[in-house]
């Protein structure tokens, strides 16, 4: 919601200066409904029918992945706003351009604190739960692999699917030895298993 309308005001802006080139810009927008085979037909849409000469978004880590060989394919220029890591790296071609964070320099900044800084938690024993899909799958191998460089060790780590909301099944896996928790989910989600997680009674830290 929030980045269409910051686009809406950027293209108004850089029209009511004169274009680009003297030329106005045209903004056409398609509803990826968070599905990943959904967002490759919109891709295509906007690409092919609109002519689009470049794509912003999908804030989904799916969508963004399963759009990465349209971008290669129809030879455009992508801009996507998700953070899975591999889009720029693993998976990335020459037409995909990161505009924010990801998933590596975040869970490094994080590392650095929550195991390393004197003034963190300095927490060794910690349980992954992620959102069950790439953006979470990201964040599952890069903090596994960076905390355990850093000398702390991951117990167990659990994937928990996308519109959950009794994580009491899943916080029951967590072993009694945790010191912390790293977790990823979105908005409403976060909320509830911060929320079910207190109602167990657990007390170590979470990140």
């Amino acid at each position: 919601y929030w980045l269409d309308k910051a686009a809406k005001a950027a293209v108004d802006k850089v029209n009511a200066e004169g274009g680009i080139a003297g030329r106005p810009v045209k903004y056409a927008v398609e509803d990826t409904e968070t599905n990943p085979a959904t967002g490759v037909r919109k891709m295509r849409k906007l690409i092919q029918e609109h002519r689009s000469d470049f794509v912003i978004g999908s804030v989904h880590s799916g969508v963004m992945m399963a759009s990465l060989p349209v971008a290669e394919e129809l030879k455009t220029v992508y801009f996507p706003i998700a953070m899975a890591s591999e889009a720029t790296a693993e998976k990335g071609n020459r037409y995909v351009f990161r505009l924010n964070t990801h998933v590596r320099e975040q869970v490094q900044a994080s590392v650095d604190w929550v195991v390393k800084d004197p003034a963190g938690p300095q927490a060794k024993k910690w349980t992954i739960c992620v959102s069950d899909y790439a953006w979470g799958w990201s964040h599952e191998e890069w903090f596994s692999k960076t905390v355990k460089d850093a000398g702390g060790e991951v117990l167990t780590s659990l994937r928990i699917p996308q519109g959950t909301k009794d994580f009491i099944p899943f916080v029951a896996k967590i072993p009694k030895e945790t010191e912390s928790i790293y977790f990823i989910f979105f908005g409403a989600a976060s909320l509830g298993f911060i929320q079910q997680l207190h109602e167990t009674g657990y007390k170590g830290d979470m990140c």
